[in-house]
């Protein structure tokens, strides 16, 4: 894969999977055995896994905005930083709703191989989310 396709396949993860919640882009771009560490739980092993963590994600914040502020990609790497912003009105991880708007970053370094995402490294760049879920 080119320095460019990793980046448009990073895009991709963050705008339609992350963002819109696309199954369908997910199965296309997320290799089945993907593997997510994330800092707020145990490492996420697996596509099907992952996608319901990242939908009860979605369902916990209304409104819920994501905005794709950076990606660029490199051998089999791509890396990709956003904003999401939501209000959490349902249970997200066991942390009852607030009802508080909330502005979350991340950046996720992904590890590319035959076109899928088979790694993700997330780390967060705004305190929010990490509170919600100590």
């Amino acid at each position: 894969m080119t320095q460019l396709e990793n980046e448009q396949i990073a895009r991709r993860y963050i705008e339609h999977v992350i963002g819109q919640g696309d199954t369908t882009v997910a199965r296309e771009i997320l290799d089945e055995n993907l593997i997510v560490y994330t800092p707020i739980t145990q490492p996420i092993r697996g596509r099907e896994a992952y996608l319901a963590f990242a939908a009860s994600f979605g369902t916990s914040f209304e409104n819920l905005s994501v905005t794709l502020d950076d990606a660029f990609g490199c051998e089999d790497r791509a890396v990709a930083r956003f904003t999401a912003t939501g209000t959490h009105t349902q249970t997200f991880r066991g942390a009852a709703p607030t009802g508080k708007h909330m502005v979350i970053g991340e950046v996720h370094v992904l590890r590319i191989s035959n076109g899928k995402i088979v790694e993700d490294y997330v780390a967060d760049t705004t305190p929010d989310l990490a509170r919600l879920t100590v």
